[in-house]
């Protein structure tokens, strides 16, 4: 009994003397110290300075050990500029010590990390930032991006030997160092952000995700765990989330996402913030007031120190809307799917609602980062061009439903030049109910022929109230409008335009330029029959445009310049042959008739018995009776002369 007090009392005494040391060491140790050489082989390990202000160390048996690391800061690499590839405000470690105790592994409850800013760069030769760190020490050599240039011109000779084979992973895990055993039960990141920096000078990116929250639970190196991080991007509010599972491989220094999930609230982003940070997004004209949700599925993704090895991802983006200044109306209810790799982007099917109708179709980009090669395949079904084509002139607007085929291809979205001369295209497009609003174009055609002034006054005045309100309106009505058209050279050309009304209709031949410079060829109007027969009764003049068909045919003059400036104008050539020749053919032809002898009637020329004449008749039927033939009119050759040299002369 005596022996197991004794044996209490030594433990105790031992344990007094455990817990004093534990207490001198803490109160004794040196945590500057240690941090400025742990900072020093971190240093030359990483190749990148590494400093920090103030490390706290706290203790308690039942709590274990704290630690609060204060300002860390990691430089960056010469090459890339003289900010800090990474700051942090403070990181606080909490290490169970009992798990320490008892099952002799480092067990960390949670590490909280405060404010951190990571600065990712690319420079114009394509180098990121990032990749001139290394854990085997020395870092990367900082090349300046003309010495890059002209290794790559001119390789050394030892680069133009074969390359050395890959290590094995075997071979990579003897070279990895070993890490003890450790677990981390809870990381967490508050108030961070990070700042990618692309300097490629055909589409430079400054892009900030700020408000970064990040957790992860369960933190292995050896096995797969869960994360979840949320940011904001163009947006005062968290509107980017990302969740899956990461399995790190030491030995390759690699990260493989699996089961990820990447969304974006398009109704938190600001427009004027995203065409801030990626100014090439202001070519496309998006107004604010975004809607919907964008979702990613990241079946596959690697990373490592050479960069993104592996990408697979397929999602969607449903309940979108986007208002965009080249359009009236809004695209809605917005529905794209798309699969995406490390080279090509697929869309397999979209729609979109705009004007009442439907637009869908399916795309393609092919060599995302290199050629960026697209095409798109496209259908409108009953859908109001008018919220497709903005005002043709202040005022003026073209109204009626669509229905339509497209495809078109090109390349190089980095470059607009090559872009719009590499764009190739064919459709067709049909209109039915068309109107053109604020526009009269048989009204205008008649005011603008000079010739016959105030004709337009003439006939309205005169006209059945049928064809009176059509030339009062402020409107022009179409029954149908066929638009085949190709796309090349950086402009449209519809190679014939035909235009179906209820009081005329209309051939065309044109094209416009991506800058709405337009080239109309040939325009020709023709009036309905009955229509054209009520406008030569009340001016005769009209009668002289009068084509095969009884129609009143109008060409119009060739007009060249700004779309929005484009009003129909009457040849002025044509009408003037048409109209001033022949009236004055026939005012000759009057004086004529006054100077020279005039017609007389000669008996027409006997052409023989007609069948069945020159018989006699059959017994108990009368002879029949021959009609006489009608005179022919018998001309002066003089007038003869004078009007073939007439006809000759006004062709």
């Amino acid at each position: 009994m005596r022996a197991l007090k004794v044996t209490i009392a030594i433990l105790g005494i031992l344990f007094i003397f455990l817990c004093l040391a534990v207490y001198i060491f803490f109160e004794t140790f040196d945590a500057t110290e240690m941090t400025r050489q742990l900072t020093d082989q971190l240093s030359a390990r990483l190749g990148r300075t590494l400093t920090v202000d103030k490390v706290d160390i706290d203790f308690s048996f039942k709590r274990g050990i704290f630690l609060n690391v204060h300002n860390v800061k990691m430089g960056e690499d010469p090459a890339f500029g003289q900010e800090f590839f990474l700051e942090v405000g403070s990181v606080k470690l909490n290490v169970d010590l009992q798990a320490v105790l008892a099952k002799r592994e480092t067990v960390i409850s949670g590490i909280d990390v405060v404010a951190p800013v990571i600065r990712i760069i690319r420079n114009e030769d394509g180098q990121i930032n990032a990749q001139g760190i290394s854990l085997e020490g020395g870092g990367r050599p900082s090349a300046s991006p003309s010495t890059a240039a002209v290794n790559r011109e001119s390789p050394l000779p030892s680069e133009l030997a074969a390359p050395a084979p890959e290590a094995s992973r075997s071979e990579k895990l003897k070279k990895t160092p070993v890490i003890p055993p450790f677990s981390i039960k809870a990381i967490g990141v508050e108030d961070g952000r990070v700042v990618f920096i692309d300097r490629n000078p055909a589409m430079p990116v400054q892009l900030s995700l700020s408000k970064l929250g990040l957790r992860i639970m369960d933190f292995s190196l050896s096995k797969p765990f869960a994360f979840e991080v949320r940011a904001a991007v163009f947006s005062d509010q968290p509107d980017v989330m990302m969740q899956g599972k990461v399995q790190i491989d030491p030995a390759t220094q690699q990260i493989m996402l699996r089961e990820g999930v990447f969304s974006v609230a398009m109704a938190e982003i600001a427009v004027s913030r995203a065409v801030e940070a990626i100014p090439a997004l202001a070519q496309a004209g998006m107004k604010e007031g975004l809607e919907g949700e964008f979702k990613a599925v990241i079946e596959e993704l690697t990373a490592g120190p050479h960069g993104l090895t592996a990408l697979t991802v397929h999602g969607d983006y449903s309940g979108g809307r986007v208002a965009l200044d080249a359009l009236p109306g809004a695209l809605e209810n917005i529905l794209v799917r798309y699969h995406l790799n490390m080279r090509d982007l697929d869309v397999p099917e979209f729609f979109i609602s705009v004007g009442g109708g439907l637009i869908s179709g399916r795309a393609s980009l092919k060599d995302y980062v290199k050629k960026q090669q697209f095409a798109v395949e496209a259908e409108t079904a009953d859908v109001d061009v008018s919220a497709l084509l903005p005002e043709l002139q202040p005022g003026v607007k073209f109204v009626g439903r669509a229905n339509s085929k497209l495809q078109i291809s090109g390349e190089d979205f980095a470059n607009i030049n090559n872009l719009f001369n590499s764009t190739r295209g064919e459709g067709q497009m049909t209109v039915h109910d068309g109107r053109l609003v604020n526009f009269n174009i048989l009204r205008l055609v008649l005011e603008k022929i000079s010739m016959l002034p105030d004709l337009i006054y003439t006939i309205q005045d005169t006209i059945p109230a049928k064809y009176r309100d059509h030339l009062t309106q402020n409107v022009t009505v179409f029954k149908t409008v066929n638009l085949p058209f190709r796309i090349q050279n950086t402009e449209v050309s519809a190679p014939k335009i035909t235009v179906d009304a209820d009081l005329f209709a209309m051939d065309m031949e044109g094209a416009v330029d991506f800058s709405q410079n337009a080239d109309i060829k040939s325009a020709t109007i023709f009036f309905a029959a009955d229509l054209s027969k009520n406008l030569v009764a009340r001016v005769e003049e009209l009668k002289y445009l009068l084509d095969e068909n009884g129609r009143i045919k109008i060409p119009l003059a060739r007009y060249k310049g700004k779309l929005s400036d484009y009003k129909p104008v009457p040849d002025a050539a044509y009408l003037g042959q048409k109209i001033i020749k022949n009236k004055g053919k026939e005012e000759i032809l009057k004086f004529l008739d006054k100077v020279l002898p005039p017609e007389t009637d000669r008996p027409a020329p006997s052409e023989g018995p007609a069948a069945g004449e020159g018989q006699p008749p059959s017994e108990g039927q009368p002879a029949p009776e021959q009609a006489p033939a009608p005179p022919e009119k018998s001309r002066s050759p003089e007038r003869e002369l004078i009007e073939g040299l007439l006809n000759q002369i006004l062709k």
